[in-house]
């Protein structure tokens, strides 16, 4: 459904030629002060959704101001009478304002919520393909309804789609989990160091090592998500997409769920300036991420991403952060002991880069994330 709302743009880039894309054009622009943690769920679905599609990702999908240039963009927009307790019946209005802007305004958290899962799994709906004219979309979530207006005639719609009941259960905002196909035996196996391991969050389809599903649900415990937290966990979960060769949507709710893929659990708690990663006493599956908003973004993109990537550019092989973590609880044994400086110049000895390794990170810094250096740029960085 993207390419169609922006008939007249590349919304998918291939930049070198290969024919594989490389490059997501369109951006998904929400409002600065959105705290709905159904309407962030669904829109880490959107992002992954779309990031799917690409090799590699260059900047954010999601943000909070439209993009400069001709970028094509989706904007959300709330209405100004509305509320927590507003109805999903209510019904999102898409206007088509420019060639590269699509306004989507809708009249509760419930309603644009259902209008993003709607973007999210399109493609598994059987969606009409819409007009190249198209200039008003209408979606009526109470009645799984698309109504689509041409340019040409305004009055009535041009186009009546209503989903189909067998794929309906799509579009259900409540938790609808799916069962992935690993035994208790193997969750208890759980690595916090190494999530990309056989028992983390992927699972090896078929034969082939390269061909592996997401098996991951996350989970929004209570109502409100700050925008901080919910962009952070839009990239995020699109980086991590990105890390699989099949995704099941959808995967993030705003509820509890019950199967055996492993769960994430984020809470927020302003009072809590450090970020706490533990295994959930009830269920040996799920982990419980605790934290104040700054400190969720910082364990979701440094620790989340580092356990699933490869080593490569950028990222420090799992061995090294085992050994650090080894050498961490030899210097701070328990019951912890207050210590000198003396006691800790070892371990800073061993996290400070070493020179070449500087030489190397200012190198990759020059190309674009997924880009290796030019040999002109390697020979200049050996004389």
């Amino acid at each position: 459904m993207l390419p169609q709302l922006f008939p007249e743009q590349n919304v998918y880039e291939d930049t070198d030629g290969d024919g594989l894309i490389d490059r997501i054009s369109v951006r998904l622009i929400l409002p600065r002060n959105l705290s709905s943690s159904l309407v962030w769920a669904e829109a880490a679905h959107v992002a992954c959704r779309w990031a799917f599609e690409s090799l590699r990702l260059e900047a954010p999908l999601v943000r909070f101001r439209q993009p400069q240039g001709n970028h094509p963009h989706v904007m959300l927009r709330l209405s100004a009478r509305v509320s927590d307790k507003a109805s999903s019946s209510s019904t999102v209005r898409v206007v088509r304002e420019s060639p590269v802007r699509v306004v989507a305004t809708g009249g509760s958290p419930q309603s644009m919520a259902s209008f993003l899962r709607l973007l999210a799994v399109s493609d598994a709906l059987d969606l009409p393909n819409l007009p190249g004219t198209w200039s008003v979309l209408q979606w009526i979530p109470s009645e799984q309804t698309l109504l689509v207006w041409k340019e040409s005639d305004s009055k009535k719609p041009s186009l009546m789609h209503r989903i189909a009941l067998a794929k309906a259960v799509l579009l259900e905002l409540s938790p609808s989990p799916h069962m992935s196909h690993r035994d208790a035996a193997h969750i208890r196996k759980l690595d916090l160091l190494n999530l990309s391991s056989p028992h983390g969050i992927f699972r090896r389809l078929g034969e082939d090592p390269r061909q592996r599903a997401l098996c991951l649900n996350v989970i929004l415990p209570f109502p409100r998500l700050s925008s901080g937290t919910g962009r952070t966990l839009c990239h995020v979960l699109s980086l991590v997409s990105l890390q699989a060769t099949q995704i099941d949507l959808p995967f993030v709710s705003v509820g509890p769920v019950v199967h055996d893929s492993l769960i994430l659990e984020l809470r927020e708690d302003a009072s809590s300036p450090e970020a706490l990663v533990h295994v959930s006493n009830e269920n040996p599956g799920q982990l419980i991420v605790q934290g104040s908003p700054a400190a969720l973004k910082r364990v979701l993109e440094g620790w989340l991403l580092w356990t699933i990537r490869e080593p490569g550019p950028g990222a420090e092989p799992i061995m090294a952060l085992r050994e650090k973590m080894e050498l961490i609880t030899r210097l701070w044994p328990a019951p912890a002991t207050v210590l000198d400086s003396g006691s800790c110049s070892s371990l800073k000895q061993e996290i400070v880069w070493k020179a070449e390794d500087l030489r190397l990170e200012k190198l990759v810094k020059k190309n674009a994330f997924g880009a290796g250096p030019s040999l002109r740029d390697c020979f200049r960085q050996q004389t």
